[in-house]
């Protein structure tokens, strides 16, 4: 790291950094590190930022380096992703009407989208677990993640998750513990 000196900030740079400072209180409170913000340590926390950009743009490149997930490239795509393995894991009928409500799109776009999701392999239709198929309208065509789907969305995230658990480790006092 390069070690800055505070003797050549003008004011306006020292006064964004006291502003910084205290607006961060409550961030980093979050996450038991307000003992970092003072000015001494500015350039630790700029190096906080600079790792929280780096996880989430290791996320956002994560999502891209599998094959099967680049289908899913739009936030109204990553939304549906999200919603159909959350029903998958939950046992629940998918809607295509609220999903389209959930997302903001219309039905229509939705119906588009899923086609194709369909057409490509990544969704399947097939009935829920747990819920007797006569509860379920025969109108409703359910769909689920192909199993090959879930796993690279689970190794994308569970990854995401791991990196952000060593970034708690090196820069908060949280520990972990694994049963």
């Amino acid at each position: 790291m390069i070690k800055h000196s505070n003797d050549n900030i003008s004011l306006e740079k020292k006064q964004r950094h006291k502003d910084f400072l205290e607006k961060a209180r409550p961030v980093y409170k979050k996450i038991g590190a307000e003992h970092l913000l003072k000015e001494s340590n500015i350039e630790q926390i700029y190096k906080v930022s600079e790792e929280v950009t780096d996880l989430n743009l290791d996320w956002f490149d994560g999502y891209f380096s599998k094959p099967i997930l680049k289908p899913f490239y739009s936030k109204d795509r990553w939304q549906l992703l999200h919603l159909v393995i959350h029903a998958s894991a939950t046992h629940k009928v998918v809607y295509q009407q609220d999903l389209a409500q959930k997302i903001g799109v219309s039905v229509k776009t939705i119906y588009s989208i899923i086609n194709e999701l369909k057409d490509s392999g990544h969704f399947i239709e097939l009935d829920p677990t747990y819920i007797d198929t006569k509860d379920i309208d025969k109108r409703v065509v359910n769909v689920r993640p192909s199993v090959d789907l879930v796993i690279a969305y689970l190794d994308v995230n569970v990854e995401h998750i791991l990196q952000c658990m060593n970034f708690l480790k090196a820069h908060t006092k949280i520990t972990f513990k694994f049963n």
